[in-house]
């Protein structure tokens, strides 16, 4: 029995293990979609509307640098931010990471 109870003990440790880690990993990593939309109302031909949304104020390496250059990469036309940059579960003292990025991206596109 107690070997069994060894067994089982580890197997839970493991399976709370790699779901820490992929719980992890999904809040911390930068998450790129792509989709393709067509109207008659927009007169310019191909334009990028990046829309950034649920960073929580997290920081993407130092000054912001991960995030930006995946931005600089898809080099947006218009880039809308649409929630939850800085939240109130969030020590203030991280605001700043959002305050950088946020800095950053009116320097270089029309952003919203």
């Amino acid at each position: 029995m107690p070997n069994f109870r060894k067994r089982y003990l580890t197997y839970v440790f493991l399976l709370l293990a790699i779901i820490s880690i992929a719980i992890y990993y999904k809040n911390n990593t930068i998450d790129i979609s792509k989709h393709t939309l067509t109207s008659k109302k927009i007169t310019k031909d191909n334009v990028k509307i990046l829309q950034i949304s649920d960073l929580h104020c997290k920081s993407f390496r130092k000054d912001q640098h991960a995030i930006l250059s995946q931005i600089e990469n898809i080099s947006p036309d218009i880039i809308v931010i649409t929630g939850d940059l800085i939240d109130g579960r969030t020590n203030p003292k991280n605001y700043n990471n959002s305050f950088i990025l946020v800095n950053e991206l009116v320097d270089k596109y029309t952003t919203y």
